[in-house]
């Protein structure tokens, strides 16, 4: 009897810490850990987590205090409906780039395309489902989440340049885990509102004089490296037809995901709208295309992505720069967040 009650006992206090040490809700942990303002968000309407090993993207409280201060967040700062809370949720991650000139989706060799190493970025399918998303069929909006230099923990890139930095290590709960962050995340914007938040003006009147806003707007799965202001300048005299040219070389469209950074590799050749190769050159962890170095990128729109690029793209053969020509005044990865440029889309990929 005695050998029995103390079995008990132990039974109890062994399933005491088992519950004492189980993941609990994610309501629960945030309250716990101080993100009371986004567990607010949530009580009205938390997306429903189906699976696990879910990534909760968590602003801190005064995330939210900043969020109300601008044009940009005010409404997501609110009561926030389930749908917008849903990009804070993540619970796919997209290791791999789908090269349609390998013979398709279902061809294994199309799939070669990896992300090279974790440090240099994850690209994350969010919960975030919308009409207005068009980054291929069955896709929901996407998350970038990576590296910048002389950070120790990595950045997520969402729409309008904006970046948040991860402030913490994860922290579990009974879906998965809580990743911290500074500041809100953004709804990605179509291509016309986007170039107007990064200031990317002179981009923007090409594309408008070129007459192909709407089209590029209505395309769905596109990457667009977008030369930077310093560098965009063009003839006064190139015909609409001669403009709309330029642009196209700028323009690459996908039948999967667009070319977020992760997926860029060294030796990948991809065409753009015009009909032009554009191949990647990596070196020291910087990509360059046909020459043209990537400054900032990873500026999330509703229909792909847009890349920062140093120079005009042209059909030439692909260089790396020498170290004289790649000298450029320095900017940081915050600034580029608020110059990084918008965006074209296209029709197909013509390979």
């Amino acid at each position: 009897m005695h050998k029995q009650h103390l079995l008990t006992l132990f039974g109890l206090y062994a399933a005491s810490v088992t519950l004492a040490q189980s993941p609990q809700s994610l309501l629960s942990v945030l309250e716990q850990n101080g993100f009371t303002e986004f567990a607010k968000r949530l009580q009205a309407s938390q997306p429903v987590l189906a699976n696990p090993g879910v990534v909760v993207y968590a602003p801190s409280n005064g995330a939210f205090v900043v969020g109300v201060n601008s044009t940009v967040s005010r409404r997501q700062a609110g009561a926030a409906s389930g749908l917008e809370n849903s990009l804070y949720f993540s619970n796919a991650i997209k290791n791999e780039y789908i090269d349609p000139s390998a013979g398709g989706q279902n061809n294994s060799s199309a799939r070669r395309f990896r992300k090279r190493t974790a440090s240099l970025g994850t690209v994350l399918e969010t919960l975030y489902q919308s009409p207005s998303v068009r980054l291929g069929p069955g896709n929901n909006q996407t998350l970038v989440e990576r590296s910048v230099p002389a950070a120790s923990l990595p950045f997520v890139f969402s729409g309008s340049g904006k970046t948040s930095k991860v402030t913490g290590p994860d922290i579990p709960f009974n879906s998965g885990v809580i990743r911290p962050i500074d500041a809100l995340l953004s709804l990605p914007g179509n291509l016309s509102s986007t170039l107007q938040t990064l200031g990317e003006v002179k981009f923007a009147e090409a594309l408008q004089q070129a007459g192909i806003v709407e089209a590029l707007e209505n395309t769905g799965s596109i990457t667009v490296l977008a030369p930077s202001n310093d560098v965009f300048t063009l003839s006064s005299t190139l015909t609409q037809a001669q403009l709309g040219q330029v642009l196209k070389e700028h323009i690459i469209v996908s039948p999967s995901f667009p070319l977020y950074s992760p997926w860029l590799v060294d030796g990948l050749t991809v065409r753009t709208l015009g009909g032009s190769n554009v191949s990647v050159v990596i070196k020291d962890d910087v990509a360059y295309l046909n020459g043209a170095r990537i400054l900032g990128g990873d500026s999330l729109i509703q229909n792909g992505v847009v890349h920062t690029i140093d120079k005009l793209l042209s059909g030439n053969i692909p260089t790396v720069p020498t170290n004289t020509a790649i000298t450029t005044r320095p900017l940081s990865w915050e600034t580029l967040a608020l110059t990084v440029i918008g965006t074209a889309v296209a029709r197909h990929f013509l390979f």
